[in-house]
């Protein structure tokens, strides 16, 4: 299990820019999302969470995907999914999350088409 503190959180060209674990668990997902909503409470920027470094998803994960789009929504804020891989895209494409919340394979992607 990736300990919490593995969770990045910055400033990036404009967006509030997350990295996420390696995995989300029930362990660690809600430290993950209390950290997350602290920040949303106290910047204006758009959201992007970063999927570097995760390499599959859990219930958790599109659990927590969910909620932070609706807490983004709440706040009057977008979020998008980066740095998905093929794998994890055709997984969320399953499911029709694509249709909801932007999803780009690399920030390069990301940037051009905002």
């Amino acid at each position: 299990m990736a300990p919490i503190n593995n969770v990045s959180i910055e400033h990036k060209k404009g967006y509030l820019w997350i990295t996420l674990p390696s995995e989300v668990t029930r362990d660690n997902n809600p430290q993950i999302q209390n950290r997350i909503e602290t920040q949303l409470r106290h910047n204006l920027e758009p959201i992007a969470l970063d999927f570097s470094f995760t390499g599959y998803i859990l219930t958790m994960t599109i659990g927590l995907i969910l909620y932070l789009r609706k807490r983004a929504y709440e706040f009057g804020k977008s979020l998008c999914l980066v740095n998905v891989s093929e794998k994890l895209l055709n997984q969320l494409t399953d499911m029709h999350l694509d249709r909801v919340i932007r999803i780009y394979g690399s920030e390069n992607d990301m940037w051009s088409n905002n």
